[in-house]
């Protein structure tokens, strides 16, 4: 926690720490919790990435999350392989 406030100093940050549930859960879990807790209010979009991605080019992201006909964007990052990953980047609309 010293670690986050120190990184974001003067700032509003809040911190949500639970035990890990497993892997499935354990990527699941922290976007219910925020959502239960009115943390995406506000929020047109909300986007899901592992903390080793980095988005190095926003355009092509920026330009489908502008279209008023999608309300998802998610990635295949296998290239045709299909099997049940949570690990997957994604961005939802948020519907209030």
């Amino acid at each position: 926690r010293a670690a986050i406030a120190k990184a974001y100093p003067g700032r509003d940050v809040a911190i949500d720490a639970v035990a890990n549930p497993g892997k499935l859960l354990g990527a699941m879990l922290p976007l219910a919790r925020a959502e239960a807790a009115g943390w995406f209010d506000g929020y047109d979009w909300v986007i899901r990435l592992n903390p080793d991605v980095i988005i190095r080019d926003d355009g092509p992201i920026a330009a489908l999350l502008a279209r008023r006909d999608l309300d998802g964007v998610f990635v295949d990052c296998n290239r045709h392989v299909y099997f049940r990953r949570a690990d997957l980047p994604f961005a939802a609309r948020i519907f209030l």
